[in-house]
């Protein structure tokens, strides 16, 4: 292979560099729980750690719908993960009593420049354009790189790949649910 030792060296520093640009997690950030049924039957909790190191304002939005701690008492319970394509995306967070984030408009877009849909299980806001972030999300069903600049990227799945998978076998290849997929509860952990 290579001799010369500053290479290799350099190549040590960019492999874990490469590593550390994909690697969004602290153990500061805060954590929330979708508590999921399938048609009634429950299927377990999606734990997902919030990225308030790298999109603080999109962090607290999906934090105060996971609680109900907002102005209009409105939370991700009872709402539906209803659209989607296997492999690609799973979409919920439609909240009837509300259309806005947690400042009453929309949120602007933060990280889209470097945080990156990279993998499985990351919770990225639904937008309705640049700067149009309100309180739906979807989660990555695998690497979706088109989205990339252009969705903020605000958590990532920590525990519950048994659940994302069960609720993923619902999706249909026509953007929708065969099955009623329920976030019953929401909070934080």
């Amino acid at each position: 292979m290579y001799t010369n030792k500053s290479f290799q060296q350099l190549m040590s520093f960019v492999g874990k560099r490469q590593f550390s640009l994909y690697n969004y997690r602290d153990t500061a950030n805060p954590r929330v729980f979708f508590t999921v049924s399938k048609n009634g039957q429950p299927l377990g909790d999606l734990v997902f750690e919030l990225y308030r190191n790298h999109t603080p304002q999109h962090a607290e939005n999906v934090l105060s719908f996971a609680t109900g701690d907002n102005k209009w008492k409105a939370s991700y319970s009872g709402s539906l993960l209803n659209k989607g394509f296997p492999g690609i995306v799973l979409q919920g967070g439609r909240i009837t009593d509300c259309n806005a984030s947690v400042n009453g408009g929309r949120l602007p877009d933060e990280g889209l420049h470097y945080m990156r849909h990279h993998k499985r299980g990351q919770l990225s806001m639904v937008n309705d354009g640049e700067n149009a972030n309100g309180h739906e999300f979807m989660i990555t069903l695998g690497k979706v790189d088109f989205l990339d600049g252009y969705h903020t990227v605000v958590g990532e799945l920590v525990e519950g790949e048994e659940v994302l998978n069960a609720a993923e076998s619902s999706l249909s290849r026509l953007g929708h649910t065969v099955d009623e997929i329920k976030i019953e509860h929401s909070g934080t952990r």
